[in-house]
Parts: structure tokens; sequence; C-alpha cells
């Protein structure tokens, strides 16, 4: 074998040398002496070929079947600085992969063997196999999907479309397709974008866009795709297109639903509302807003759902038992607004659970609390009825008889003389008559108000002589205050006034026992008033409000909206009847007034009475 390029020689000692260099190299050296037989491997060369010096297969045409083709190399590059890859034929039968560099062993001037030094590369043929098998079983595997499936360059071009895609687009095979064409002029903008961010490397998920059929019809689509890299660089993509007509059908048909529903709900004058179990609210309609005194939606949302109650303890009582599936219904649930005001609803509802485990309460509350107090009346009238008939029938004959224990106590009276024991045992007993002559006269004050006619009064003034009467009364203990304004003229009697007032300042002094401090005030508000920031009654023109103040024990929540029940009382047995404040709420209706309190436990108490103003 002559080789006409000495650039490739070396010579013995040189060829010593690289033996030593490469005795424990990562890369293969081996040597073919001028017989072209086997002559030195190193420790890769044997890792890498499976061959050792002593095999029975030396030659290099069984080494290296190409052979011939390393003459041509030799002759061909005359700067020995390019590789040269060639298919060996290892031990086990594999087909090896090795670029070398070849030298010719000179040794004084003749041909004495060959020298190869490379490295392996038969992990990237394998890989290029495996890939070519990989496109071609993704290429089998893509005319198997409904889908289009596709190959193109960065323009548009296509490489490769499945069968499926001609048939969604109404393409023949024999059309010129580009991909820009097959969609709305109005989308390509947007397109060409989202392949620009994605050759940057931003990873963008499925996009929707509007395609175009070759027919002109449009339906939209999914697609997916990723970047397709030849030598390490991007040169098209790679992915596939899905027709989501009928996805967007049952989307449009969803919203139909919903709109349907949202437009019911928003209109249905009941609350329906959607919590959580920790309390979120995660739906309400407008009535439920509005039945809570919010201004909005958020609003509410922003409150943990507990706040809506009265006792924020009362949901989780009433929602801890319940299991998933289980319906629930409250006849009665009493729950705040906003500001503070309480009301009364029931409340229905059914326990769900979402297939993540969550707990959902759906429901429906209505708001009672007008049916309640029309409840409370109609019991109080049958109250008053009652009290009505059994006044009448025994009022007569009660009162002879009072009347006559009353003369005979007052005739053993002035016979007692100078016993002062029996005197007092006989006041008493007197005193005891004339409490039960007011009990009577109260019980049929209220059943029979026909022949009371309204005078007009200074209010001021009537307050003030009223208070002359019954400071005295008042415990030195009590720090007793008034201001009182001049509202100017009242049309109701005096009577009645002392009446009111008599009442909220004995039940004032009962709840201080006796010890604290009580005002009485007298302002005006309306037009030409001083205005009230804080006024929630229902009169527009000029009023005087009464207050009576006292800082004694408060009214518990679930008292203060009975305080004005006929016979409802929290005092001890024989220390109240009950009929004190249902006769002024009585006395303050009869004459176009209101009445209004506000109270806490341990805070005290605050009753107001707006009366009407003349012009």
């Amino acid at each position: 074998m002559q080789f006409q390029n000495v650039s490739y020689r070396i010579s013995s000692s040189e060829r010593d040398f690289l033996r030593m260099l490469f005795q424990h190299s990562p890369l293969a050296y081996f040597e073919f002496n001028r017989f072209l037989r086997l002559s030195y491997i190193n420790e890769q060369g044997i890792n890498f070929s499976g061959y050792r010096q002593d095999e029975k297969i030396y030659r290099l045409t069984d080494f290296v079947p190409v052979s011939g083709s390393l003459r041509k190399q030799w002759e061909v590059n005359s700067t020995g600085t390019h590789l040269t890859e060639v298919g060996l034929q290892g031990k086990n039968g594999i087909r090896l992969y090795l670029n070398c560099l070849w030298w010719i062993i000179d040794n004084k001037g003749t041909f004495d063997g060959i020298a190869c030094l490379g490295f392996d590369s038969t992990r990237y043929h394998q890989m290029m196999e495996e890939l070519q098998k990989s496109t071609s079983q993704f290429k089998e595997f893509a005319q198997l999907l409904p889908e289009t499936v596709f190959e193109m360059d960065t323009d548009g071009n296509f490489l490769f479309l499945n069968e499926s895609s001609f048939e969604v687009f109404g393409y023949s095979k024999g059309d010129r397709i580009n991909a820009f064409d097959m969609f709305v002029p109005e989308e390509l903008p947007r397109i060409k974008e989202n392949m620009k961010r994605t050759l940057s490397g931003e990873k963008i998920k499925g996009n929707a866009y509007l395609a175009k059929r070759k027919d002109g019809s449009t339906f939209p689509v999914l697609i997916y795709s990723d970047i397709i890299y030849q030598g390490g660089k991007p040169i098209g993509f790679r992915g596939f297109v899905v027709d989501i007509s009928h996805i967007r059908m049952a989307e449009k048909a969803l919203l139909e639903s919903e709109e349907k529903y949202r437009s019911l709900t928003n209109r249905l004058p009941v609350g329906i509302y959607r919590t959580n179990r920790e309390g979120k609210l995660l739906y309400a309609n407008p009535a439920f807003i509005h039945m809570l005194g919010y201004d909005s939606p958020e609003e509410a949302f922003a409150h943990p759902v507990q706040d809506f109650y009265s006792e924020p303890d009362e949901r989780e009582k009433l929602l801890q038992p319940l299991e998933p599936g289980e319906e629930y219904y409250q006849p009665e649930i009493h729950l705040k607004k906003k500001d503070g005001t309480r009301i009364i609803v029931k409340d229905r509802g059914k326990v769900y659970k979402s297939p993540e485990g969550q707990i959902y309460y759906d429901g429906i509350i209505e708001d009672i609390t007008e049916t309640h107090l029309l409840e409370e009346k109609l019991k109080q009238a049958e109250k008053l009825q009652a009290i009505g008939t059994l006044a009448g029938g025994i009022a007569h004959d009660f009162n002879n008889l009072l009347m006559g224990m009353q003369l005979y106590t007052e005739m053993a009276l002035k016979e007692a003389g100078e016993n002062e024991k029996l005197r007092k045992n006989l006041e008493k007993i007197l005193l005891a008559q004339e409490r039960g002559k007011q009990l009577l006269q109260q019980i049929v004050s209220f059943t029979n108000y026909p022949e009371d006619y309204p005078e007009k009064i200074n209010l001021k003034d009537t307050v003030n002589n009223i208070l002359d009467l019954i400071k005295d009364t008042i415990p030195e203990t009590i720090d007793f205050r008034t201001d009182l304004n001049d509202c100017g003229l009242v049309n109701m009697k005096p009577v009645h006034v002392h009446q009111i007032l008599q009442n909220l300042i004995t039940n004032a002094i009962h709840a201080m026992e006796g010890k604290g401090r009580l005002t009485v005030t007298i302002r005006c508000s309306g037009k030409n008033g001083a205005a009230e920031k804080d006024r929630q009654t229902k009169h527009t023109g000029r009023y005087a409000i009464v207050s009576v103040e006292d800082t004694g024990c408060g009214i518990s929540d679930k008292n203060i909206n009975r305080i004005f029940e006929p016979f409802f009382t929290t005092k001890d047995v024989g220390l109240g009847t009950g009929l004190g404040l249902y006769i002024v709420h009585n006395l303050v209706k009869k004459y176009n007034g209101e009445i209004q309190v506000r109270s806490h436990p341990g805070e005290g108490t605050v009753l107001q009475i707006f009366l009407p103003i003349m012009e």
C-alpha cells in the first residue's frame, strides 16, 4: 500500500512515544504492522472493540472492512487536520464507529505499519438510528389520530401532515398549503407573536385560534406545539390541532344556562347563598346582599359567614352534625345586618361534597322579621283581648270589693287610737289595697283608650313639672341629671306623659340597683331642628326626642326584642307585673310616636321616645 501524503508519517521513536502517551488515555489507540495486522492496542481500544493483541483476527481488513476508504482519505486530505469516521466490526458483532486520525509508521524511510487514534462515536449513530425509528413511529402513529398532526418550518411550510388534517381543513393532498392560509387574517399577528415567544424560550401552553377551511368556513381550534431542533438549532414546529367546536357549543349552552339561572336568582325576593365549611361566602344573590344591608357583593364576601350571625358560634352548632347529602331546615335564625340591626330568617339548604372533598352548603334564607313581629303583635292582641275580657268582667266587682276593704280599713284606722303597731299594720293593708286599685286601673287603661282626648301641651314644661314630683322618689345614691330643650308643643295628655316617664325611670332605678347615673333629656330634630346623624325613625317632619339613659346592667340580646310584650319581666316574683313598658309602648304608638332602645349587657340602656311636634 502506497500513501502519497507525507504529512501522515511518524517515525518509530514517535510511535513509541504515542504508545506511552495514550496507554491510559480515554481515546482508543491502535497499531497495525506492515502486514496490516493488529500489533498494539491500548486499554481504551480493548474496551471499545473487545479485541486483544493475542486475538487470532489480526488483519486490518477484518477489523476495518472498508479499509479502501482510508487510502482515499489519506490521499485527499493534504493537511491531516480532519477526522475520519470509520465503521468497525466489534468482536461481539456490534457495529462500532470511530472518529480517528491515521498515521503511517515510517522506519528509516520504509513503511512499517499504521497507527490510529480516535474517540467513540457509536452512541451518536445509535441515537440517530433511534431518532429515525422514533420519527417513523411518530408518523405511523400520527396517521391513526383523528386530529391534525403537523410538522412545519418557521415560514409555515409543512414538512408533514397526517391524513386527518386534509379531512378537517377540506384540502386534498395535491394542494399547496401554507399554515398561515389555514387561519382567518385577524389571527395571524397573534400566531406569529406566539411563535416568536416560543422560539425565545417562553413556555406557552395550548392557544385557541379561529381556523379557516378551504371553503372559507371557520371553526375554533386549540394548538399544542413544540420546537423541532436540527444540529442544536430550531428549524420549525411539531404539534397537533384540536377542533374544539363541540367544546365551544357546550360552553355557550352552559353560559346560557348560567345566565338563565343567574337571572332567575337575581329576581327572587329570597336570599340564595353558597358557603364552604370554613365559613367563606362563595355566592350570594342581590336579595341576600340587600337583606344583610351591604352595598355590594364584594363587601359581603369580605366577611366570614360567622359575622352574619347574632351569636358567632350559632352557625357551627347548626351545621356541625350535618353530613354530605343531608338537607337542613332552621325555622328561626337570628342574623345581624351590617349596621347591627337584628333580623329573623328561616334557612333551608343542603350539604354537598365536591370530587376534591370540599364541603359546600347551598341554601335559601327568607326574612321573616315582619312576619315574626306580626305574630308577636297578634299574640299581644290575643293577650290584650283576654285581659280586656277578664278586666271587663271583674273590674266592677273587684273595685267594689276594694272600696269595701278600703272603707273598713280606714274605719279601723280611726279606731286604732294610740296603738302604733295596729296603725302600721292597717296602713300596710291600706297601701296594698291602693296598689291593687292602681293595677286594676292600669289593666283597664290599656284596654280602653277611647275616652282619652289629647291636649296641646308644652313638652318641656310638662316633663319639668313631672320630674319635680318624681325626683323625690329617686335614691340619693343615684346621680340624677336633666337636659331639657324647648321643642314646642305636642298633642297628648299630661297624665300619659307622667305614666311614660314614671315607668321608664322606675325601670332604670331597678336596673342600676340604686347606684349609678340617670339622665333625662329632650332634644329637637327634623326640619328647623338639630340634625340627627344616627336617626332611624320613620318620621320626616319635626319631632322631639325624650331620652331616659341609665348606667345599669343592660338588656341581653335574647330579651331586648321582648321588653314591650305584656307580662314579660326579668324582675323577681312580686317586684314587677310586666305591664310597665307595654303600657309605655302603647301610649307612644297611640300618639303616632315611636320608641327605640339601645342596650348591651353591662353597658346600660338608652330608651328614646320620638314624639311629633305640632306646627
